[in-house]
């Protein structure tokens, strides 16, 4: 398929473990919007990509902590003899690793945001973002929106097209107007350009 859809709500818990499953299977609970069902599953795929892995890493370094990838992510299990698969995370090099279910709500909702903007890449590429401002410190939401916009054109590869709502009045400033559109909540349904 030439097209690429994913959508992505908050964020607030992952189960403790997690079973491998197939790709066809990740990619059927991301379409039924039950991706975080499959986080573990989806980075371990990832990190099988070295360049987007690195993408992700960065892009994680940068909006977690402002710098290039302090975190480090152990795999455990083989998805040829082992059913369920780890996944730990150290966040910083004086920490220990920690199961990725430990995490807080803000890094699993940006860890969930990022595998969809360095997923698989398809000819068009739209990222649907429902308030990914929840759960995420204020400092973050400027960085996140920066790896965001950064996304839309994204030299490495086709570039995605991302929509975000927000009521997030921080996160809207922080953004051009000629990127900001109005949603009214007429029976036409509308939007229009803030600019206009």
């Amino acid at each position: 398929m030439p097209i690429s859809l994913v959508q992505t709500s908050p964020v607030a818990a992952i189960l403790a473990r997690e079973n491998f499953v197939t790709v066809p299977t990740i990619h059927e609970r991301v379409r039924l919007r039950d991706s975080v069902s499959v986080l573990r599953n989806r980075l371990h795929q990832l990190q099988k990509r070295p360049p987007d892995w690195q993408n992700f890493l960065a892009s994680f370094g940068y909006i977690l902590f402002n710098s290039a990838s302090p975190a480090e992510f152990d795999f455990e299990g083989n998805e040829n003899t082992d059913v369920s698969l780890s996944v730990h995370v150290r966040l910083n090099p004086k920490e220990p690793f920690r199961e990725l279910s430990l995490l807080g709500s803000g890094s699993l909702q940006i860890i969930e945001i990022l595998l969809n903007v360095h997923g698989d890449r398809k000819d068009l590429n739209l990222v649907l973002l429902d308030e990914p401002d929840s759960h995420i410190h204020r400092d973050l939401q400027r960085r996140l929106l920066d790896v965001l916009l950064q996304q839309t054109t994204s030299a490495g590869g086709s570039p995605c097209q991302v929509f975000v709502t927000t009521h997030n009045e921080g996160l809207i400033r922080s953004t051009r107007a000629d990127h900001l559109f109005h949603l009214e909540a007429s029976e036409t349904r509308a939007y229009r350009p803030i600019l206009h």
